[in-house]
């Protein structure tokens, strides 16, 4: 926590922009510095065991591969618990992963409890992007569920954080969301 609040938080914030030292923009950049954090840029240093789990999880959900995912879920969880007091973003987008994956899956009790799970750490760690990402799966979530008045609380969750973030895609696709979730109604 003491290095994020010394200015983990503000490089972070410039790479997600792609400014100084981000090298990229957008996803690419948050993926590059949560890299960068699982490979020890937080003070501890995760094991070897726990590096490979997390990158095999992220590129098996990166290549949209979520059956690959869940078969990784015991594992994942396993190393999500073990870093999550030193590193709770990284166990958050573990979560996250997973979460998405189970109800990609049609899993969904089991998926939105991780997407839950994913909420809390990163209401915890303060991470607005991973946040954003989570309030924005399960809106998708209560929508698919016909649930549209639980999706337009996620969705609207979802965009503020997007506002917040400067992140104008993510905002349009939130109010495209809400449109369709308000017309349901």
């Amino acid at each position: 926590k003491a290095g994020w609040k010394g200015g983990h938080k503000q490089e972070c914030k410039r790479l997600r922009e792609g400014g100084e030292g981000g090298g990229g923009s957008g996803v690419a950049a948050l993926q590059e510095a949560l890299r960068a954090a699982l490979l020890g840029g937080t003070g501890r240093a995760p094991t070897d065991r726990q590096r490979r789990v997390y990158e095999k999880i992220r590129e098996a959900y990166d290549a949209g591969k979520h059956a690959e995912v869940v078969e990784m879920a015991e594992e994942g969880q396993a190393v999500a618990e073990e870093v999550r007091g030193a590193l709770p973003v990284i166990a958050a987008q573990i979560y996250r992963m997973l979460g998405e994956s189970f109800v990609w899956c049609f899993e969904h009790v089991k998926g939105v409890g991780l997407l839950e799970q994913a909420r809390a750490l990163a209401v915890e760690a303060d991470d607005r992007e991973v946040l954003g990402h989570v309030c924005n799966s399960l809106g998708t979530f209560h929508r698919g569920q016909a649930e549209d008045k639980k999706a337009i609380e996620e969705f609207e969750q979802g965009r503020a954080i997007d506002v917040e973030l400067g992140d104008r895609q993510g905002e349009g696709i939130a109010c495209n969301n809400l449109a369709l979730s308000y017309r349901a109604l």
